[in-house]
């Protein structure tokens, strides 16, 4: 192997390992900051999970139909495990966060993207310009255990040198009166 192809392969390795590796943020008003384990989701009125559907979805401090998601502002939803053709029910109570994760998903838009190097655009290849919104995803339990699964909450589509977390007050702010994300950093846990 030559030498440049070594120094390419390890500064490869250095942001794969960088990227796989998640630094603890304990700040709740930073944006980095994911709720951890031990964090409590407290649902305050009986959520329903319309039929044919796993998920309800809140934007605004409201219940809203999926349809009607506006992904370029903050948006949360509430999943649960069984699908059926029955409306199914959240009850109110609280829920531990068992696991946080962050995840990065990408829609393709119709609309052109024009590189400056080249004559055409992405459109005029058959493709589109990706834009991207970042997550956060709260394992949960219960007890006595429930059919809910997680709480999900996405932050504004946009550009990828653009995207951003959902910041905890931005989720909040998208549960309302409905739920209520509480972190051990902030104190006030219920037992």
């Amino acid at each position: 192997m030559h030498r440049d192809s070594r120094f390419r392969l390890g500064v490869l390795l250095v942001i794969f390992a960088a990227g796989c590796s998640q630094l603890r943020v304990a700040d709740p008003t930073s944006p980095y900051f994911l709720p951890p384990p031990g964090s409590q989701v407290v649902v305050k009125q009986r959520l329903e999970v319309p039929p044919g559907m796993t998920r309800v979805y809140l934007q605004h401090g409201k219940v809203i139909p999926k349809s009607e998601r506006n992904d370029y502002a903050v948006n949360c939803n509430f999943e649960i495990n069984t699908l059926s053709d029955l409306p199914r029910h959240i009850d109110a109570g609280i829920y531990t966060v068992t696991k946080t994760r962050r995840r990065t998903d990408s829609i393709v838009s119709r609309e052109p993207v024009h590189v400056a190097s080249l004559a055409m655009s992405m459109d005029d290849r058959g493709g589109g310009s990706a834009l991207v919104f970042e997550q956060v995803r709260m394992s949960l339990t219960s007890t006595p255990p429930s059919d809910i699964r997680e709480l999900a909450c996405r932050g504004v589509m946009t550009e990828p040198d653009a995207v951003e977390l959902p910041t905890l007050a931005e989720m909040r702010q998208a549960l309302g009166d409905y739920a209520e994300i509480r972190v051990p950093e902030e104190g006030g846990l219920l037992h």
